[in-house]
């Protein structure tokens, strides 16, 4: 049987303590009732195997799939490397409050819903395109996609930030598909699978951003480019699902 819970490491101090205890243990014994467990990465299969649950099987997913058209971006003519990045999602004060606080070095481009008006410091050097279906990710026009979580600019932190050491976002695979690099929090799970596969880069701080950019030539970054449009194949037709399902049912046999 299968597993994939992606909140139980989400337990936070913003819970008591009694509740947090009591939801622990409740995803042990969920999670032993399992005989084969997917988990996002190894973060996430270490976390489990700490929990105590190391006769169980874990086998990792290493990236969501995003299933749409191969053809479903729109090739851009005249390209020009602006340095120019995307920050798509739920832009929300609670989960992204790194948005109202943007470094005014950078050309943002931002796109998704509970954006707060209110909050928000119109700049130059910010843009919000709204809002769009899954499938329309030809829409997300930059160069490179940033994966942030939390209210700072120099770390991912709270409830959401904190959980980027353990989960796969699917906003990577979002941009990925899109064909976009991607920039994700130096100390992220997910981080290992972008510089292994040169698609994109770390970073520890948004305040090192503007100093990252500059420091990549058009021909690095088209090699980058290359190395995402590989990968965009894979996942647009579930190549990484299958791949985890057919290893599970392998181990399941012996």
């Amino acid at each position: 049987m299968f597993y994939t819970r992606s909140g139980f490491s989400r337990i936070g101090k913003s819970r008591g303590i009694i509740k947090e205890l009591s939801l622990y243990f409740q995803d042990i014994k969920t999670l032993k009732s399992y005989d084969t467990l997917i988990v996002h990465n190894k973060h996430m299969k270490s976390k489990i195997v700490n929990m105590g649950l190391n006769n169980l099987n874990i086998c990792n997913l290493e990236i969501f799939d995003y299933l749409v058209p191969l053809d479903n971006f729109i090739k851009e003519e005249n390209f020009v490397y602006n340095k120019s990045v995307a920050i798509a999602g739920n832009l929300s004060f609670e989960k992204a409050g790194y948005c109202y606080n943007l470094p005014s070095n950078v050309d943002f481009r931002l796109y998704g819903v509970n954006l707060d008006l209110k909050l928000f410091k119109h700049r130059g050097n910010i843009k919000y395109f709204g809002s769009f279906s899954p499938e329309k990710i030809y829409k997300v026009k930059a160069c490179f996609g940033l994966v942030w979580d939390g209210p700072f600019i120099d770390k991912c932190g709270g409830l959401y930030g904190n959980y980027l050491k353990y989960n796969d976002p699917h906003k990577v695979s979002l941009y990925i598909a899109a064909g976009l690099p991607v920039i994700v929090w130096s100390e992220a799970a997910i981080s290992d699978f972008i510089v292994q596969n040169k698609i994109g880069f770390k970073i520890s701080s948004l305040n090192d951003l503007y100093f990252k950019l500059n420091s990549i030539s058009e021909e690095d970054y088209k090699q980058m480019k290359n190395n995402v449009l590989e990968i965009s194949k894979k996942i647009k037709r579930g190549f990484y699902t299958k791949r985890v399902l057919t290893n599970a049912k392998i181990i399941n046999k012996h």
